[in-house]
């Protein structure tokens, strides 16, 4: 099957590296493909659709895929859902044709080997620094300069007089870059140096966010996301010190300017650190984050900010009343108000969480946000009915329909099932004449088959949108009605000069009137007149040609 083709070769030789590594987790085939998670610096879901030997689409989480590629853990999932036989022909292949390697090494003597290796070393600095790593790694540390030279080689070798990597040497930059990360800093971190690992990975992390770069196709994020694996990787290794270092660069380096590692930096930290020590250094932390969104006027990050210190709080177990205080002086914010109505439903203080909902409601009325009135409405009927209170039930579905989600069809008949029979129709009147203009009243009267007024709103309407969205409800009763609206607005169509386009939609009109009784002569009579009232529209004549009257 020939599914690596929709694979850039730099992606297909990372999947195949996530799967030698076993990271591929949960496999299952379904009907129309695989499934499966692929672990990395967070979880990864995967789904993979194949249809005739061929990958038709494919689904992932990762921040890469996210934009519309295909990515590493997919690629990873289909090298691990294939038998291995078939596996071995599509995976990357380094071993030479025609030559064991295996049985060579067996067959050498134990001079020739270490002459060979000695030669091979000298003549490559990068592979004697890997092979330092196997044989000495307590020695490694002093191999770092060697290695912070090389990461400052690649960056520099891509970039033109200006410093800028432009479009097409950002693929094969990144593959570069990628490759040293996983044969060098990887290597690292399976000898078990986390604190070189954590100096290299940074360096290419600060640097990166620097670079001037045209990665139109993701490379950057691409190299976040392997620095991202590194980081957590070096966090679950690191001894204490190690920790606290960890702890201390990622926060400093989460207020400069680090482009596509901010949100990368902030994750880490909040994931990780949750010791005490950690949790309270954070509490300052985010609260002087806080503080600097608000004057700056930047909403949006000040609610960010405002739910991890609130999230920090929880994992501190800090007292309720502090956590409430923290609410209330920030509930402006709706992450944070919606987080006060759980917290006050799971303490069952439902009084309370109503009056933090009905707020809401009431601030989002204010401010125009018809999204979010809504939203806290449907909490507030969910919490009614979940207590019990039928009359604030009733009245907050009687506004809800009226007024925050006018004639809302599922709760116009939710209402209705609180009546009876024979009370309906007097409620019913009340909430119709409640409804404000604009309203879909449409919907409500053919819910109710109340098939006059659904006439009446539908003939008021410009356009046959209504009439032909109720059609089948109208036409055994008002037929002639109905295609004397299609009359009117065929001629109004008529007056007006368009392009061919128009005179065609002229022409849908009049065939949609052949379903009504005298509608193919209606419609030929229209057409007689037009032909003379506009005999100097040679395209509009040649287009009314189409209409069949059969």
């Amino acid at each position: 099957m020939e599914w690596e083709d929709v694979f850039q070769s730099r992606i297909l030789d990372r999947g195949y590296d996530y799967y030698q590594r076993g990271l591929v987790t949960n496999l299952k085939r379904t009907l129309d493909g695989v499934q499966a998670t692929v672990k990395g610096s967070k979880t990864y879901h995967v789904t993979v659709f194949v249809q005739n030997e061929q990958i038709i689409d494919a689904e992932c989480n990762c921040p890469y895929a996210q934009g519309g590629n295909y990515c590493k853990h997919m690629a990873a999932v289909m090298f691990a859902s294939f038998p291995d036989d078939e596996m071995a022909q599509t995976a990357p292949k380094s071993q030479p044709a025609g030559i064991d390697v295996v049985q060579l090494v067996l067959s050498a003597t134990e001079q020739q080997v270490r002459d060979f290796l000695t030669a091979t070393l000298l003549a490559d600095g990068d592979l004697a620094t890997k092979f330092a790593l196997q044989v000495a790694p307590k020695n490694a540390e002093s191999n770092q300069q060697f290695y912070l030279e090389q990461i400052g080689e690649i960056i520099e070798s891509y970039q033109d007089y200006s410093g800028f990597i432009d479009y097409p040497s950002a693929g094969p930059f990144e593959e570069e870059l990628s490759t040293f990360i996983r044969e060098n800093i990887q290597a690292t971190l399976d000898q078990h140096q986390p604190k070189l690992a954590f100096r290299l990975i940074n360096k290419v992390a600060t640097k990166l966010a620097r670079v001037d770069i045209d990665d139109s196709d993701g490379e950057i994020m691409m190299l976040a996301q392997e620095c991202t694996e590194i980081w957590q990787q070096v966090i679950d290794q690191a001894d204490a010190a190690l920790t606290r270092q960890a702890f201390t660069w990622f926060q400093k380096h989460s207020q400069e300017s680090m482009g596509a590692f901010e949100e990368v930096i902030e994750d880490l930290l909040f994931k990780n650190f949750t010791k005490p020590k950690f949790l309270k250094k954070k509490l300052d932390w985010t609260a002087e984050k806080i503080d600097d969104a608000e004057k700056a006027g930047n909403e949006w990050q000040a609610e960010q900010w405002s739910m991890f210190h609130l999230k920090t709080l929880v994992k501190l177990a800090s007292p309720d009343d502090e956590i409430e205080d923290f609410c209330r002086a920030h509930i402006r914010y709706d992450d944070v108000r919606q987080y006060y109505v759980d917290f006050s439903v799971h303490r069952e203080n439902y009084d309370q969480a109503i009056q933090i909902l009905i707020n809401g409601r009431k601030r989002g009325q204010i401010d125009g946000l018809r999204g979010l009135v809504q939203k806290y409405s449907r909490q507030l009927l969910a919490l009614y009915s979940q207590l019990k209170r039928s009359e604030a039930y009733r009245q907050e579905l009687w506004d809800f329909v009226t007024t925050y989600s006018p004639a809302d069809l599922d709760a116009y008949r939710e209402l209705k099932g609180l009546y009876s029979t024979s009370d309906w129709p007097t409620e019913r009147e009340k909430v119709l004449a409640a409804l404000p203009r604009h309203a879909d009243v449409a919907q409500l009267y053919a819910e109710d088959h109340l098939y006059q007024q659904l006439l009446d709103t539908v003939l008021a309407q410009r356009g046959l949108i209504g009439v032909q969205t109720y059609e089948k409800l109208l036409k055994p009763k008002f037929s002639r009605q109905l295609l004397r609206k299609y009359v009117e607005v065929a001629q109004q169509m008529a007056k007006q000069t368009g392009d061919r386009q128009h005179y065609r939609d002229i022409v849908k009109v009049l065939n949609k009137m052949k379903a009504f009784p005298m509608g193919v002569s209606t419609a030929d009579h229209l057409i007689q007149d037009w032909r003379v009232k506009y005999a100097r529209r040679p395209a509009m004549l040649d287009e009314l040609k189409r209409f069949d009257g059969v």
